[in-house]
């Protein structure tokens, strides 16, 4: 038989508080409170959802709790708070529901299925009792029954030792001030324990809370926020909730092990969707072995169950990954038994792009800076920066940028005024402008240089710029200064239009089909650094490929004509290559291809691959913006990362976090999941922010 009532909200409330009074930690309250909510629910055959979202799910009635209680103050109540303590409080004495969404149907299954009279009365008794228990409750004792109008938890205080009739005396030293949302934020900063001591001592005392009565004490601190790390990182995976369709990151770097004073190769690994964008971790692979980083992939993604959700990866182009045979996304492929579309970083692309054009006008570095860019750094802070020169000085800049000087500062402008991930790209645009002899919509302004390391591909163009714009102030020798003007034109003339579209997926094929016919008619500028550039961009025609060239049926900018001429290709035209990943070209024949020239039967596999339907095909390319088909499909091509820069970002982060905190491992990947969920939910601290954030 069940018993004869089920715990109210209120009731887990009260016996939620009572154990934090006993444990002072919020999980572990939780936890002893459901253990007594599951002994009367374990006495019904009403199916329960599992012991870790039912812990959560208390831990979530506190928070929710603990808002509302926030506004207790003189204040008057705006609409939506006084709303929603008001739809708190009827909610006190309803059920606190901890089971199935479909508990209803599986009772009634289990009724129709039962084999005796008893047990199909047993079944019937049990949902006719659940049903009372989720609405009127008549059948219950308690407040409910009894008219028992109960003291309001909004105007009980649970640090008061008499609070809902607990036994247990105030305990000197034992108030938290460490709470969840203050773990995120100290975390996020990257605050060690002995400075979160020293602060909250600070604050402690200036809101009137006597120090002495608090936990207060590094060694407490540094378990508490251990232990709420922890928790946090299991909600934030409790709670994930990706798209059906993501795509897998992951870039590493070389850092100082966590313990000793050894180096090791991490690989940060990320998905990314239509709503979704996650960091799954950030894992150590001894030797950065293609095996080792396919191992490390596979264990995230089967940690968080999303293995059937990948259809695509996304890496830097070098051989540990793209290797046809042992390469890491071929792994990854095998791993999960199935074809994924691969979609190699295009910035990482463009990058070795400059990189050999460097090297071809101003040869191989000696060591692992930049020498030629120590002189900027020198003589920075003597150079009038009102006085620096432009294009037109140089004769031969003028001759290759006149005709193209307008179109190219309006492309800076439309860039400037959106948004960039980064201040050095903003600065690229804006270095560009004013190299080009206008003036940039933010202002006329010029950074430092910062680092001059080889590995720096920005700065080869960023410097550059800035040398020639301050030629005559440096002292530059005529042939530096020929040198660093011959990359400058180029990454002006060239370079910065395919670096700024490179993130854009619909449109990846047909700049690099753009990009390519530029490289060419480069040759008419300069021929060495054209050929250059074309030797290392041939070799990564990827979004040309038989495969991903279906990416440009989604191009919009494209006339109806092309887009015909695509889809009459993956309908007819015959494959002439096995290998579909990527294209081989003839450089003679580039200046006449076209888009519609690429796409064959083997395009299919691009659809197929993401979910997407071809039915819209037998439409007339004008219709098809009216196809859900076409829509559906135009919406995950549109949010296919064609560049590696959230696996970048995550191992800035995993870089900046290495030893900060902590070196324990496990503790290391929560913190990171926490300060990047953190990230995502206070983006910045304007007021409003923060108001929307902890207030609400």
């Amino acid at each position: 038989m069940p018993p004869s009532k089920l715990p109210t909200v209120r009731q887990v409330l009260s016996v939620f508080f009572y154990e934090l009074h006993s444990c002072n930690n919020v999980r572990d309250a939780a936890r002893g409170t459901f253990n007594n909510v599951k002994a009367l629910w374990s006495k019904t055959h009403v199916p329960r959802i599992n012991d870790d979202k039912a812990i959560i799910k208390i831990e979530s009635l506190y928070k929710e709790w603990r808002g509302i209680r926030r506004h207790q103050d003189d204040r008057p109540l705006t609409k939506k708070a006084e709303a929603r303590r008001a739809a708190f409080e009827e909610g006190l004495d309803k059920l606190f529901d901890v089971s199935k969404k479909d508990a209803d149907f599986i009772l009634q299954y289990m009724e129709s299925r039962a084999s005796s009279e008893g047990d199909k009365k047993m079944y019937q008794e049990e949902r006719l009792f659940f049903a009372d228990q989720c609405g009127p409750r008549i059948g219950t004792s308690g407040a409910a029954e009894s008219g028992d109008e109960s003291e309001s938890e909004f105007d009980a205080d649970p640090d008061d030792p008499s609070y809902v009739g607990s036994p247990l005396k105030a305990k000197r030293g034992r108030r938290n001030l460490l709470t969840p949302e203050v773990v995120e934020a100290v975390d996020a900063t990257g605050m060690s324990n002995r400075a979160v001591t020293k602060v909250l001592a600070a604050v402690s005392s200036s809101v009137g809370i006597p120090v002495a009565e608090t936990n207060i004490n590094e060694r407490s601190i540094r378990r508490s926020r251990e232990s709420q790390r922890e928790d946090s990182a299991k909600n934030i995976m409790a709670f994930f909730e990706p798209d059906d369709i993501l795509t897998l990151h992951w870039d590493g770097k070389i850092v100082p092990s966590l313990q000793g004073n050894s180096s090791q190769d991490r690989q940060a690994i990320v998905v990314t969707g239509v709503t979704t964008t996650q960091l799954l971790g950030a894992v150590p692979v001894p030797n950065g072995t293609a095996r080792e980083i396919v191992n490390a992939v596979m264990g995230q993604l089967e940690a968080w169950k999303i293995k059937n959700n990948i259809r695509s990866v996304s890496f830097d182009t070098t051989s540990v990954n793209t290797g046809w045979k042992n390469g890491a996304a071929v792994g990854v492929e095998r791993a999960l038994g199935r074809d994924l579309i691969w979609l190699p970083c295009r910035h990482h692309v463009y990058e070795r792009v400059l990189e050999d054009v460097y090297h071809e006008v101003m040869g191989p570095s000696l060591g692992p800076e930049v020498g030629i860019f120590r002189t900027l750094q020198k003589k920075w802070e003597s150079i009038d920066k009102t006085q620096y020169i432009t294009y037109a000085t140089y004769a031969i800049s003028r001759r290759a940028l006149q005709g193209d000087r307008e179109a190219i500062i309006k492309f800076c402008e439309e860039h400037i005024t959106g948004s960039q991930p980064r201040d050095d790209y903003l600065e690229f645009l804006e270095l560009t402008i004013l190299f080009l002899g206008g003036i940039p919509s933010s202002g006329v302004r010029f950074r430092p240089p910062g680092p001059i390391h080889s590995a720096r591909w920005m700065a080869k163009a960023i410097y550059s710029i800035k040398m020639c714009l301050f030629r005559k102030q440096l002292g530059l020798s005529t042939t530096d200064a020929t040198h660093l003007l011959q990359v400058t034109i180029f990454i002006v003339k060239v370079y910065i239009r395919g670096w700024f579209l490179a993130p854009v997926s619909v449109s990846a094929p047909r700049n690099d089909l753009h990009f390519l016919k530029e490289l060419i008619l480069y040759e008419k500028v300069n021929s060495a650094v054209a050929k250059a550039a074309q030797n290392r961009f041939s070799a990564h025609l990827w979004y040309l490929s038989e495969e991903l060239v279906g990416l440009s049926v989604f191009d919009e900018v494209l006339t109806d004509d092309d887009r015909e001429k695509l889809v009459q290709g993956i309908l007819s035209r015959e494959s002439e290559d096995d290998a579909i990943k990527k294209r081989k070209l003839d450089m003679r024949d580039v200046p006449e291809l076209e888009i519609g020239d690429l796409s064959t039967t083997s395009t299919i596999t691009f659809f197929n691959t993401l979910g997407i339907s071809t039915s819209f095909f037998q439409k007339p390319v004008s219709e098809w913006k009216n196809s859900d088909e076409y829509r559906h499909g135009l919406l995950i091509t549109k949010h296919l990362r064609v560049v590696n820069d959230h696996a970048e970002r995550a191992v800035k982060l995993m870089s900046d976090f290495n030893k900060c905190i902590t070196t324990k491992e496990k503790s290391y990947q929560n913190l990171l999941l926490n300060v990047e969920n953190h990230r995502k939910s206070l983006p910045d601290v304007k007021k409003e922010t923060l108001v929307s954030k902890y207030d609400q």
